[in-house]
């Protein structure tokens, strides 16, 4: 492996393919093939030497290393391939295969200097367990939970006590005997207080369970929803989501169809209350549009029935019987499909959406969430807003993206005026629009709001206001001079890390590479990192996306001498210097 670095010039162009992953620096694992422990990077990676095994960079020194060959030789053990990797304390979990075991639990101890790998055999012999398949891992104290499959009992839910040098595998067999229960299928896995709450099968079909996570031989509770062997399947639309004591969820049954439910976790019995929408067996598939929303202590989502149609409820969550209440938008049994464009925004205590109704049309909707009888207004005349970017909120100010007789254009209100006016930035001006917003969205930066839009004379391209200005000026920075596209964010968007702003854009001279501005500039110049010289593109974290740790932003990208592998700048230097991590020697990619 070899270790190089370059400095690279500066250039007033942008362009770059742009992934990112906005890693946690507390530990706690992010997304799914990569976790930070400390000052390390943990990764999976493909090396010519061993295949597709795990690999850590010191984020201090820039060294990349193999940490253990899982399977020997040239095999992959997929690392990560079933539930990711899970940091407790100073461990890291994960599932790996190798030939001997198959696919089991395995963890490391991030402290050691050369760790040894410890293997959970679940499922003794080679045909593994696939450890984390159904829920991932979940950590409840000392104990760490997830389902695994043997021959025996089949996909049922698993524990060990990670203080014990050598744990001993605990299993609640759900579904006797080598049939499956598939824990944690439908949801995953949701705690409150001590108890685990999880979906599983049996018998009486797919329903909600939970164990107290305190007891040292935990008992299987059961709420048998759709009596019989009928499921319910909480959890599959939309999750559980835990509201103070509280877990609300949707799930179906043969009488009411498929509902809001929910339990009093407090309760040792709890029981089982369900929030019907659409009266009898018909579904009301509530958050269908928007997901859930929680303000102050009332639940805010859209639901159907046959009455009103797919209209915004909510319901006050300290009720003992919660009372479904209606903002009956689009009158009669219509529909006005509230947060299917943009979702729910709350900024203090007034709800943002968008709603449709046949005298107004898809428009951006208020609710004061204090009121009793809440009255819903209606907000300027532009149609469909959020379609774009959805909604973004700048100190009190509302950005979106709507449609109106100048065409798509960016938009804002004022969300502490009683009758807030919209403003809009004609960007493509003549009816035409500029779809503000449409590749990468908005950040907010400082004082400046950034964003993708289209106009005759620049085409797509990044542009920039002053959201403090009364009446804002549009900055354009033209990084593919001329009537060429950049597409600025077109990939994954944009990054902010301290006051720079990091995107992917093109041009005719470098072609797609990793550009950034300094937004504390009052007029910001486009830096490139030109990775591969000269108009050939390097396809910036086109591989495995970008990765922030500290300072430093770790990313994939190609060039003809190294081909494709990780590469990493720091963010806190001037004229940073690209730092080249070569894992597959020569021009060989590792594809990182």
């Amino acid at each position: 492996m070899a270790l190089w670095s370059e400095t690279l010039e500066d250039r007033t162009l942008l362009s770059v393919d742009l992934s990112v992953i906005d890693i946690n620096e507390s530990g706690a694992p992010v997304y799914d093939r990569t976790a930070v422990v400390g000052n390390k990077l943990y990764y999976r990676d493909v090396d010519p030497r061993y295949g597709l095994e795990l690999h850590v960079l010191d984020t201090t020194t820039g060294v990349a290393s193999l940490v253990v060959d899982i399977n020997p030789g040239l095999d992959d053990s997929n690392v990560g391939d079933y539930g990711g990797f899970t940091v407790v304390g100073n461990n890291l979990y994960f599932t790996a295969y190798d030939a001997i075991h198959g696919y089991e639990l395995r963890w490391i101890d991030t402290t050691e200097t050369t760790p040894a790998l410890h293997t959970l055999d679940v499922h003794s012999g080679s045909l593994g367990s696939y450890a984390g398949l159904y829920g991932g891992f979940v950590a409840v104290g000392n104990t760490l939970y997830f389902t695994a499959s043997e021959l025996t009992i089949g996909y049922e839910l698993r524990w060990i006590d990670i203080t014990n040098a050598s744990p001993i595998l605990h299993t609640l067999d759900i579904h006797s005997g080598g049939a499956s229960s598939f824990a944690g299928e439908a949801g995953g896995f949701t705690v409150v207080g001590t108890n685990l709450y999880f979906s599983a099968y049996d018998s009486a079909g797919h329903e909600l369970r939970w164990i107290d996570t305190a007891e040292e031989t935990p008992t299987l509770h059961t709420l048998d929803l759709y009596s019989g062997s009928g499921s319910s399947n909480p959890g599959l639309f939309g999750g559980v989501k835990a509201v103070g004591e509280n877990l609300y969820f949707v799930a179906q049954d043969a009488t009411t169809g498929r509902e809001l439910r929910w339990i009093d976790t407090t309760e040792t019995v709890p029981a089982i209350h369900t929030v019907e929408t659409s009266v009898g067996a018909a579904s009301s598939d509530a958050g269908e549009y928007g997901g859930f929303i929680v303000v102050g202590e009332r639940l805010y989502f859209s639901a159907s029935d046959s009455t009103n149609g797919h209209e915004l409820r909510w319901i006050d969550t300290t009720e003992l019987a919660p009372v479904m209440n209606t903002l009956d938008i689009e009158i009669g049994s219509g529909s006005s499909y509230s947060g299917q464009y943009g979702g729910f925004v709350a900024v203090g205590n007034d709800l943002y959406f968008t709603a449709d109704d046949s005298t107004n049309g898809t428009k951006l909707r208020r609710v004061d969430t204090t009121e009793s009888t809440p009255v819903v207004q209606t907000i300027g005349n532009s149609g469909l807003a959020g379609v774009y970017g959805g909604f973004n909120i700048v100190d009190r100010k509302l950005y979106f993206t709507a449609r109106d007789t100048l065409g798509y254009e960016l938009r804002w209100i004022d969300t502490t005026e009683e009758t807030p006016v919209v403003s809009t930035l004609d960007i493509y001006v003549g009816g035409l629009s500029s779809y503000a917003g449409r590749y990468g969205g908005f950040t907010a930066v400082g004082g400046k709001l950034c964003f993708t839009a289209h106009d005759s004379t620049s085409q797509y391209e990044l542009r920039w206001i002053d959201t403090v200005e009364t009446t804002p000026i549009l900055h354009t920075l033209d990084i593919f001079s001329g009537p060429g596209y950049s597409y600025p964010g077109q990939y994954s968007g944009f990054t902010a890390l301290a006051e720079r702003l990091y995107f992917g854009a093109q041009d005719s001279i470098t072609g797609l590479e990793l550009r950034w501005i300094d937004t504390t500039e009052l007029y910001p110049v486009v830096h490139t990192l030109d990775v591969n010289a000269g108009g050939s593109s390097s396809n910036a974290g086109g591989s495995g996306g970008f990765a922030t740790v500290g300072n430093k932003l770790y990313f994939t990208a190609g060039d003809s001498n190294n081909g494709f592998e990780l590469r990493w700048v720091d963010t806190n230097e001037t004229t940073p210097m690209l730092h080249t991590v070569d894992i597959f020697a020569g021009n060989g990619s590792s594809y990182a």
